[in-house]
């Protein structure tokens, strides 16, 4: 260029220059005004001061002094190895055509946008939920692409989301397009773009947001990694709250990026967000009272802790399970993803349902801790999924893992489930009360065994049963530490919570009650200080046996129940040669609406100091009317 030209360009000031300490001309950027914006017609740095943000200082200047252009242009050969920095200045690469020398070279045409609204840029001010799509999420949709892994990226195209967010591209998507070789695939990636809105972001404000990603988060040591730090600052300038990515090592980073405004999220984990917005009852915590466990609904501040249940063993990483996690939230009125936490805070178990909104949903992931309550706690979680299923109506309920734990596995067929394939079994579900005919057809091959019929089916019952039934007496405070998990709730100090996971347990009395099992139990937890809801009858059970024997003989034979200590047992007892008698139940079900001794004296005439037998009929009434039926 003409030494004329430089003259020129300084009288109009659109040559600006960076001088060093010692006088010298490090850089410098000549320009020209246009009325679309300023255009670029040499950037130099000398030889000396390159690799020193020269280069970087002069455009950001520009961007400074200017602030009312609409951008700053600029073409280039796609051949120059100039095309790698200006990405790292903030341009993105916005069209393309054939150059006019000889050897008609591809000119790129790079663009640093103000970020000044037009119309078509303009952002509608209505109540949706804004959120800027990754290249790894746009390349899911845009290039079709449906692997497992990938469907979570799709489900952003829900129809049920339509109204509730507005999904950005940010301008550096652009630049992801023009690193790809494949020619065709950048093509109908561009294309692509048109379905959805580009984000316009002032450049002065990126420069600002992608200072302050660099300086906490660690220096980017590759151009992925360099081109998601830009993802994230232009959404952070154009206060944009969500950040949509499957890049692990972003989301791995979250905590550290939302004191800056952004919420970096998967695809099923942004989705699970808008649902939770919309129904907010759905996904209160669930805190199992008197066991200190808690079932929380998956987010993404919990898949930290939903990792950690892995089966490593099995070959499973925590990012493969955290694949799995994400791809159920991704449709979360039709799935659910729930992890239990202990009290303080530890993760117990993974359980993730399929098809809640049909009549046949189906267990599709279940991650264990593994402790020595595992076979325990199983069980709690197996009687609690088919409690939902009653409860919600469906019909069938299946579980299909293929890495089940064990303890799970043993569970469920405890629990009536029958394994068709290895890992796949399935169970009727039903609630209520059923003839033995109605009872047949329903569940399939009830056994003669009552004990086996009454896991098959439960919680529903048998109302043609000749079986004895009896109103048993109980403290609240026992009834706390043994079933009741209301009682357990006004119990500031339940001392034994694991007691209230077992579905089999064991009531401790001196006298001899002479009672005949297998039968039901109807629990009437007798007056207490301290309780309310009490003087009433709040759950029942199936009596499984009755035994009377020495106080040492009886601690032997039960104490895998975990109930009582032996100092507990002997002051029931007196001695240890002294009989007492030990009550063996199983499957209890709390009612919905405890019966209260006045509605019983009808019947019974006074509240009952011991066991009280029952008809079957009168049974099946109360039966009826604690649970609402």
């Amino acid at each position: 260029m003409p030494r004329g030209a430089f003259d020129q360009a300084a009288e109009n000031k659109t040559l600006l220059g960076l001088v060093a300490g010692d006088g010298s001309l490090s850089g410098y950027v000549l320009y020209r005004n246009t009325y679309d914006g300023l255009r670029v017609a040499h950037l130099c740095v000398h030889s000396e001061a390159r690799g020193q943000g020269i280069a970087q200082a002069l455009i950001q200047d520009l961007s400074r002094r200017h602030p009312d252009a609409s951008g700053i242009g600029l073409w280039c050969r796609r051949d120059f190895a100039a095309n790698d920095m200006w990405p790292k200045l903030g341009f993105t690469a916005r069209t393309y055509r054939r150059g006019r020398g000889r050897d008609g070279a591809e000119l790129v045409f790079w663009a640093r946008d103000h970020g000044h609204e037009d119309l078509f840029s303009s952002r509608p001010n209505d109540m949706r939920v804004e959120a800027v799509l990754d290249a790894s999420v746009f390349f899911d949709i845009a290039d079709q692409n449906m692997a497992s892994e990938r469907e979570e990226s799709h489900a952003l195209s829900s129809d049920w989301l339509n109204d509730s967010i507005r999904l950005f591209v940010s301008p550096e998507i652009r630049n992801d397009i023009h690193r790809d070789n494949d020619s065709t695939r950048s093509e109908r990636r561009r294309k692509q773009l048109g379905e959805f809105q580009e984000l316009r972001v002032p450049a002065v404000k990126f420069d600002e947001a992608l200072t302050k990603i660099t300086q906490i988060l660690p220096a980017a040591q590759d151009v992925q990694t360099s081109g998601d730090y830009r993802h994230l600052a232009q959404t952070i300038a154009g206060c944009v709250p969500y950040f949509i990515t499957r890049d692990r090592g972003i989301l791995q980073k979250r905590n550290l990026l939302k004191p800056l405004g952004v919420e970096v999220l998967s695809p099923g984990e942004f989705i699970r967000e808008i649902d939770a917005l919309e129904r907010t009852e759905i996904y209160r915590p669930e805190e199992i009272s008197g066991t200190k466990l808690t079932f929380f609904s998956v987010d993404a501040d919990l898949m930290g802790k939903v990792e950690s249940l892995a089966d490593t063993l099995s070959g499973e990483s925590p990012s493969s399970l955290g694949v799995k996690v994400r791809t159920l939230l991704a449709n979360p009125r039709a799935n659910r993803v729930r992890v239990v936490l202990s009290a303080d805070q530890q993760p117990l178990a993974l359980i993730g349902e399929e098809g809640i909104d049909s009549q046949t949903p189906k267990i599709s992931l279940v991650r264990l801790e593994n402790s020595s309550i595992a076979p325990t706690f199983a069980r709690f979680v197996a009687y609690k999924l088919i409690a939902e299923a009653a409860a919600a109506s469906w019909t069938t309920l299946s579980a299909e893992d293929i890495l089940m734990p064990e303890a799970f596995l043993y569970a469920l067929k405890h629990c009536g489930f029958q394994e068709t394939e290895p890992r796949k079994l399935f169970r009727k579900c039903g609630k209520g009360l059923f003839d033995a005919d109605s009872a047949k057809s329903t569940f399939n091959g009830l056994p003669d065994c009552p004990i086996m019929r009454e896991s098959m089916i439960w919680p529903a019952k048998i109302t043609d049963m000749d079986q004895p039934v009896y109103m048993l007496p109980i403290d609240p405070a026992f009834a706390s530490n043994l079933f009741d998990h209301d009682l357990a709730r006004q119990d500031l100090f339940c001392q034994k919570p694991h007691i209230l996971m077992q579905d089999e347990c064991v009531y401790y009395s001196a006298t001899n009650n002479n009672l005949k099992a297998p039968g039901r139990i109807l629990w009437y937890v007798s007056k207490g200080v301290g309780y309310e809801g009490t003087s009433a009858i709040r759950a029942c059970s199936f009596f499984l046996e009755s035994v009377r024997a020495p106080a040492k003989e009886i601690y032997r034979k039960f104490k895998r129940f975990g109930v009582f200590e032996w100092a507990e047992i002997l002051k029931i007892a007196g001695s240890p040669e002294s009989l007492i008698t030990a009550l063996r139940f199983s499957h209890t079900e709390a009612f919905s609406q405890p019966i209260p001794l006045s509605e019983l004296l009808p019947e019974i005439g006074s509240a009952p100091a011991g066991p009280r037998p029952l008809t079957y009929d009168y049974f099946l009434r109360l039966y009826r009317q604690g649970m609402a039926l």
